[in-house]
C-alpha cells in the first residue's frame, strides 16, 4: 500500500533527473558520455516499468470485484481476531463481552503484528484511495 503511495513521487524524481542531465550539454564531449547516455536510458526505462507498476495498482483498485474480495477476506480475518480475544470464543453469533480481560492470552500475544497492520493499512488506503479518485 505505502508503495504505491511512493510511486508517483518516485517517477517525478526520476524525470527531474532525466530533464536536468538533459538540458545541459556539456556532458556530451565528456569522456563520461557513454556512461551517462547509457544511466539515462535506465533510468527511462526505470521510469517505464515505474509507470507501468502505478497502472496495474490503479487498475486494481478501480476493479470492484477484487476490492470486496480484499474487504470479506480482511472483514473475515478482522471477525477471526475478535473471536479470539473473547473470552467465550463466540464472535460474531455474541457480542464481544467488555471490558476485556486485563491479561490477554497466549494465543493472542503470540499473534504477528502485522496481521493488524495489513488490515487497517488496507483499509486506510481504500478510504483514501477512493476520495482521491470519487469512486463508490
Amino acid at each position: 500500500m505505502q508503495s504505491h503511495l511512493r510511486l508517483e513521487g518516485d517517477i517525478a524524481d526520476m524525470q527531474r533527473q532525466v530533464d536536468r542531465i538533459n538540458s545541459t550539454e556539456n556532458w556530451r564531449q565528456s569522456p563520461h558520455a557513454a556512461l551517462i547516455t547509457a544511466a539515462l536510458e535506465r533510468t527511462k526505462k526505470q521510469i517505464d516499468q515505474v509507470a507501468s507498476l502505478e497502472a496495474t495498482m490503479e487498475a486494481v483498485m478501480y476493479d470492484r470485484i477484487s476490492q470486496e474480495k480484499s474487504l470479506d477476506f480482511l472483514g473475515f480475518v478482522a471477525n477471526w481476531l475478535l473471536r479470539m480475544v473473547d473470552e467465550r470464543h463466540q464472535h460474531p453469533q455474541k457480542v464481544v463481552k467488555m471490558p476485556l480481560k486485563s491479561e490477554p492470552s497466549i494465543e493472542w500475544r503470540c499473534l504477528p503484528q502485522f496481521l493488524f497492520e495489513i488490515i487497517t493499512d488496507h483499509l486506510l488506503y481504500v478510504m483514501r484511495y477512493r476520495r482521491m479518485v470519487n469512486f463508490c
